[in-house]
């Protein structure tokens, strides 16, 4: 959640960028939230659902990542072409952004940190 609120600060830091400074923050925010999220993306699939139904949530979340990935560069050439400004697909990746901190928040933690068994993500069991 934290990564991700990194990443919705560097959209809004972007949306009211207006010096290279602003761009400079905005990428570092948005780098960092970037980074602090990836990396542990595989841990907490397993750690949530654990090791039988890892595969598949793995495929689909990165299925997801990816299709973002393809969308969103097209989505924002057409708020350009459309409005002559990039604020509007900003917008829509603040929006995203909140609403994913929601469901991560929601999900709840994992039986593995409630019951105490932290080890589970080393071990992958």
């Amino acid at each position: 959640m934290i990564a991700t609120s990194l990443q919705a600060t560097s959209f809004i830091v972007r949306t009211k960028a207006s010096n290279l400074a602003m761009l400079y923050l905005y990428s570092v925010l948005l780098g960092v939230g970037i980074g602090g999220m990836l990396p542990i993306i595989a841990g907490l699939i397993a750690e949530h659902f654990g090791r039988k139904s890892f595969s598949i949530i793995y495929g689909a979340s990165f299925f997801w990542l990816n299709l973002g990935n393809v969308i969103g560069p097209l989505y924002g050439g057409w708020i350009f072409d459309s409005t002559g400004s990039y604020t509007p697909a900003f917008m829509t990746c603040i929006l995203l952004s909140i609403a994913a901190i929601v469901l991560a928040y929601l999900s709840g933690r994992s039986n593995a940190i409630r019951n105490g068994q932290t080890k589970s993500v080393a071990s992958f069991s």
